[in-house]
């Protein structure tokens, strides 16, 4: 599996500099600007930046799913429901808003200043399972939108 680090998030940030306000996705219905606020937050939320959730992963989420996802033997499903934590209206970002928040997290990452929280799906995985489970969701959404 690949590593939080910034040479990839060199790569994704110009794999998702390419896309158009108005590129529809392979899958889902959410264009770039939404994309950009759903990853922002997902980054975010696992800065501590954001209210703390409710379990939604329980024994199969926490045992199963996350094992197999934080290994890389399994990707994250095309249409997989997100946790509650998202807001269904998807609000707007760039790509610059989700850059601030996913360099803030590696900067943070590398300083080992940072105790995520635990995560609504997978449940207390520690700081390397945060930057294993940014990793699964930004290639989640770049195969989404085809980058």
């Amino acid at each position: 599996m690949e590593r939080y680090t910034r040479a990839f998030l060199d790569d994704v940030y110009q794999r998702l500099d390419g896309l158009a306000p108005d590129t529809e996705p392979k899958w889902g219905r959410m264009r770039p600007p939404q994309l950009f606020a759903h990853l922002a937050t997902a980054v975010r939320y696992g800065l501590g930046k954001e209210p703390l959730t409710p379990d939604e992963g329980g024994v199969f989420g926490h045992h199963v799913v996350a094992p197999l996802i934080l290994n890389g033997l399994m990707k994250l499903p095309k249409n997989v429901k997100a946790p509650k934590m998202y807001d269904t209206q998807l609000p707007q970002a760039s790509l610059d808003d989700f850059r601030v928040e996913a360099d803030e997290f590696l900067e943070r990452y590398n300083a080992r200043s940072i105790a995520p929280p635990p995560h609504p799906y997978f449940g207390d995985v520690g700081l390397e399972g945060w930057c294993k489970i940014h990793v699964a969701h930004f290639q989640h959404h770049m195969r989404q939108f085809g980058v």
